[in-house]
């Protein structure tokens, strides 16, 4: 089985996804009703991991609120809240 192909990652392809990403969590936040702004926006975020593989859309998402979201295939697949220490919701959420 051949290797994924790595993504060289520049601002503009890390930021790119972001935006893209954004709009899965704020759907997913307030569907849960999670206690935070909606829509969340880029000023609220205080770092991004993006997908290093070509063929794996995904992303993790860290809030200045200290919240964490994973993001995997269209999916918002995980979220972690600093009021607990362990996973607080796990959660497979389609738009």
């Amino acid at each position: 089985m051949p290797l994924p192909t790595l993504i060289h990652i520049t601002a503009t392809y890390s930021n790119a996804v972001l935006v893209a990403i954004l709009p899965h969590l704020s759907d997913c936040a307030k569907s849960l009703d999670l206690p935070m702004s909606n829509p969340i926006t880029m000023s609220e975020v205080d770092d991004f991991a993006p997908p290093v593989y070509t063929d794996v859309a995904s992303g993790a998402v860290w809030l200045t609120n200290h919240d964490w979201f994973a993001f995997t295939e269209g999916c918002v697949d995980g979220f972690r809240t600093p009021d607990n220490c362990s996973l607080s919701k796990i959660l497979i959420w389609r738009r």
